[in-house]
């Protein structure tokens, strides 16, 4: 091969390589491009490439080099813009050149061509090569194939090859025959849970039928947008060339495909029947679940768009570059590449409908892509880059799919629920309130908008009018799963006008105690157990202990900092701990389960004394409330930097009657004008941690490092700050914060019943000889510490208390 004949180590080339890297590795970066090589010493590129590539040794590259040497750097071969501008007299610097740019397309950055461009020397059968963003790296694959005939393959070089075949050209139309070899390779059948009363398109006949039974169906996922809905005459029968482009296109894919009934929400769900319209909604997963295939419209932003190279017929092919005697092609973009930043990925109706689908067919202008969930695998037209396995989850997981769910954006904001309906039911059945499994309410109730995420700068957090605010569907933005240990309130929904059903876990679910996503360990979950009991028997828990204690059970006290926080297994090994750990290992065992837990509990409550008629009566006037029973108390909430903070949300300190810190509360910016300077209501929720303490730090005026310390390694609880109406004294949810337990516990809290997002007329006391204008909770500090009388520099007021001053 013609290149630098230089046998020292002065190719300041190769320096450029090596810098960074130890042991020999600049001196086997010289060798790797200078030594001479018998197999390929003859091949001379001089009049088709630059200076750089002549150094590369390409061919060497691919048919001499061992791969699996560990020391092989990243090549940088210049910036973007220095590889473009030696495109002009490079084969191979315009190859690379041109592959980028096409790659760019699918995710634009205006500084790409400043940015370096690097070879990876360890990819299989490709030299892959990317160039760097800030954070980010974009890698490319590129195809390379070579005859075997006269090639002789290196030992240790056979994963490694360059293929022996170019890919496959792509045609102008579909591949029928290839996508219907995918589809009866994996299809499978379910036989259970077929959808009720379903009707399909009879693509023969263009006709809205009934479905016949355990016929085989295809199904639509795309993207409406604005189109005019479609009405369909009493015969059901249709004319093709009056339906937009993306739905009369997957007609005559489910043809070309072998199958005679196609299924499409616009034609096959009669609108304008509210009735039919929710039967079907609420069998949404079952629709997709049981579909032979689900066909998707990637491309696109409406309906009119219609279906790549079904009908239209697509430009796309690789290129193509000779090196001597390997040939160089692009690959088509990985899936996952095609669907960032597609308007079907940024849909809410999309997402269940691709999380249900059991095999998907994505129709691009790269050619169709098949996606199926027992294999996991991505089939593809021609050559593609490799792809995630994520596109079809073999396992939905209802956090992780709802915080995906809500970084989508709908159309008409009433979807939210109807949207997520076939999440719902297959995450949980019909045991959901509002968006929130029944089952979990402890932790599901306690969510929180997600600041962090990154789609949190494009779409605006605002309230979503006529859903409770204690339900996720009442947030237009994304929001996150918030750490809960064990509840400690009692949640019910109303079923009638004189009952409420509580929500509580099932005896027959197996979900552990104390789940936490981030610590799985022992000591870590011994450690809330140590937590749980203390706040027990702080009171906290309405009912005996279930088991005999010793009375020295260490932090019974609650100082703030318990003496065992994390690794109490530590202490448990030490001899005068272990009637301590005996009893924590009684409560591991009692407590296998969270419904274990539960019951011993909240299990012996009479729920018919704890609710009473009125209150289910109030809670069944209106849809979307809930009944609460738990704890509640007043905290001074410090406001000073409320109208300072240019966040999405504002993260505030929450004060004792003594003026101490005494935890953090989040709220959201658009409930801003419903915290009043002066006392709020917190009703206590569950065992929590210290995430809230650092949430922020510029938003607390006066941080006590000390405290905040002693509260990180202490015992913190979940709350809730809620506000009520002062007319109708309607509570609702304004944020999620932390208390510390001891200053929990020393306020001295009321255990308190009343209807979530209605409340009772009768929670407030009033103080005798004051004749009050409005509640306690719109006063001022001022005004409050001017009724009570009391001279401290924060503010806190329950019940308890202000009964007692009534006394006095």
């Amino acid at each position: 091969m013609a290149r630098p004949s230089e046998k020292s180590l002065d190719c300041s080339v190769c320096k450029g390589y090596s810098a960074g890297w130890i042991d020999q590795v600049e001196e086997n970066i010289h060798k790797l491009f200078h030594s001479d090589c018998d197999r390929c010493s003859t091949e001379a590129f001089d009049d088709i490439l630059c200076d750089v590539c002549r150094h590369l040794r390409i061919a060497h590259l691919h048919l001499c080099v061992d791969y699996t040497l560990s020391w092989l750097p990243d090549i940088e071969i210049g910036i973007w813009r220095e590889v473009e501008e030696r495109g002009s007299r490079c084969r191979f610097c315009q190859f690379i050149s041109n592959t980028c740019y096409a790659q760019l397309q699918l995710n634009p950055d205006n500084n790409s061509r400043a940015r370096p461009i690097k070879i990876d020397l360890r990819s299989k059968s490709t030299i892959g090569f990317w160039f760097s963003l800030p954070g980010i790296k974009r890698h490319i694959e590129i195809h390379s194939w070579v005859p075997s005939k006269g090639v002789d393959k290196m030992p240790w070089r056979s994963p490694y090859d360059p293929c022996e075949y170019p890919p496959p050209p792509l045609q102008g139309y579909v591949d029928w025959d290839k996508a219907r070899r995918w589809m009866h390779t994996y299809s499978r059948s379910i036989a259970s849970g077929r959808p009720k009363n379903l009707k399909v398109i009879d693509v023969v006949d263009d006709q809205v039928v009934h479905a016949p039974t355990d016929c085989e169906y295809l199904a639509l996922s795309y993207v409406f947008g604005g189109v005019k809905t479609i009405e369909l005459p009493p015969s059901r029968s249709f004319k093709r060339d009056n339906l937009p482009a993306t739905i009369r296109d997957a007609i005559l894919a489910c043809d070309r495909l072998g199958y005679r009934f196609l299924w499409v929400d616009q034609l096959c769900i009669n609108q304008s029947n509210p009735s039919e319209v929710q039967e079907q909604i609420a069998q949404m997963n079952h629709i997709y679940r049981h579909a032979t295939c689900t066909l998707v419209a990637l491309e696109g932003d409406d309906s009119n768009h219609g279906l790549p190279r079904v009908t239209v017929p697509q430009s796309w092919q690789h290129t193509v570059v000779d090196i001597g005697r390997i040939t160089f092609s692009n690959k088509a973009p990985a899936l996952h590449k095609l669907m960032d930043g597609k308007r079907w990925l940024t849909r809410g109706w999309t997402l269940q409908e691709g999380y249900c689908s059991s095999a998907m067919l994505f129709f691009t202008n790269y050619g169709v892509y098949y996606s199926h969930s027992s294999p996991g695998q991505i089939e593809s037209e021609t050559i593609c880059e490799k792809d995630s396995a994520w596109i079809l989850p073999l396992d939905m997981n209802y956090w992780g799919t709802l915080v995906q769910y809500t970084e989508r954006e709908l159309s008409y904001q009433t979807d939210i629920l109807h949207a997520f309906t076939a999440v719902l039911q297959a995450t949980h059945g019909d045991r959901t309130y509002h968006g929130l499994p029944l089952d979990y309410i402890d932790q599901a109730i306690a969510w929180e908008p997600d600041e962090f995420s990154w789609k949190s700068n494009f779409i605006p957090w605002k309230v979503r009018d006529g859903f409770p605010s204690w339900s996720w569907t009442s947030h237009v933005g994304p929001i996150r799963k918030s750490t809960v240990a064990a509840g400690l309130a009692i949640w019910a929904i109303p079923e009638s006008a004189t009952t409420v059903a509580v929500c509580k876990p099932s005896p027959l679910d197996e979900k552990a105690l104390l789940e936490s996503e981030w610590h799985e360990g022992y000591s870590r979950k011994i450690g809330l157990l140590h937590k749980l009991v203390v706040a027990w028997l702080g009171g906290c828990v309405p009912r005996p202990f279930p088991i005999q204690k010793e009375p020295s059970y260490p932090s019974v006290d609650f100082t703030l900092a318990h003496k065992y926080p994390f690794g109490f297994t530590a202490y448990l090994t030490t001899p005068e701990s272990l009637s301590h750990g005996s009893l924590l290992m009684t409560l591991y065992k009692r407590w296998p389960t969270y419904s274990s837990f539960w019951h011993d509990a909240f299990g012996h409550l009479d729920i018919q004394s704890i609710f009473t008629p009125r209150d289910c009566g109030l809670a069944y006037a209106a849809p979307g409330r809930i009944l609460f029973h738990g704890q509640s108390a007043y905290f001074y909430l410090d406001t000073s930097n409320l109208h300072h903070s240019s966040s999405t949300e504002y993260n505030l300190s929450i004060r004792s009657r003594n003026g101490s810190f005494a935890g953090m509360v989040t709220t959201p910016e658009y409930y801003s004008m419903s915290i009043k300077n002066g006392v709020m209501e917190f009703i206590l929720m569950s065992i929590g941690d210290s995430y809230f303490l650092y949430r922020d730090r510029g938003n607390e005026s006066t941080p006590d490092t000390e405290v905040l310390e002693k509260m990180d390694s202490g015992i913190m609880l979940r709350v809730m700050l809620i506000n009520r109406d002062p007319e109708t004294s309607v509570a609702r949810r304004v944020g999620i914060g932390a208390i510390a337990l001891k200053i929990w516990v020393d306020a001295g809290p009321q255990c308190m019943d009343f209807v979530r997002d209605l409340g009772k007329l009768d929670n407030w006391i009033p103080c005798s000889g004051v004749a009050l204008d409005k509640p306690f909770l719109e006063r001022t500090w001022e005004e409050s510490r001017r009724i009570l009388d009391i001279n401290v520099l924060g503010f806190f007021l329950s019940a308890q208390l202000a009964a007692k001053q009534m006394i006095k």
